[in-house]
């Protein structure tokens, strides 16, 4: 998986959006900017701020390159889920 500083510099590149750029929309010096993009992990409301900024979702990019298509459920929501599909099946059951 790409860390979250290589896809903005990509996406920055393919915009031509130079560093110095990005770091006076978001209102920071051009050497904190660099210093951010050099880093492998950034704050969540940083890259929100970015994703605004370029027009582009980071967030979904991630998500995409996460291997896990649907997430295991926890505690009483796997409970819910077993009672619901109980019931689907008796439902279904009545139906025929």
């Amino acid at each position: 998986m790409e860390n979250i500083t290589t896809i903005i510099k990509r996406e920055m590149e393919k915009q031509g959006v130079s560093i110095n750029e990005l770091s006076q929309r978001l209102g920071i010096h051009p050497t904190t900017g660099l210093q951010m993009l050099q880093k492998k992990s950034m704050h969540v409301q940083r890259v929100a701020k970015i994703c605004s900024i370029l027009q582009y979702n980071f967030f979904r990019e991630l998500a995409e390159q996460t291997p896990i298509d649907k997430p295991k459920l926890l505690g009483p929501f796997k409970e819910t889920e077993i009672e619901l599909k109980n019931q689907i099946n008796s439902l279904q059951n009545a139906l025929k």
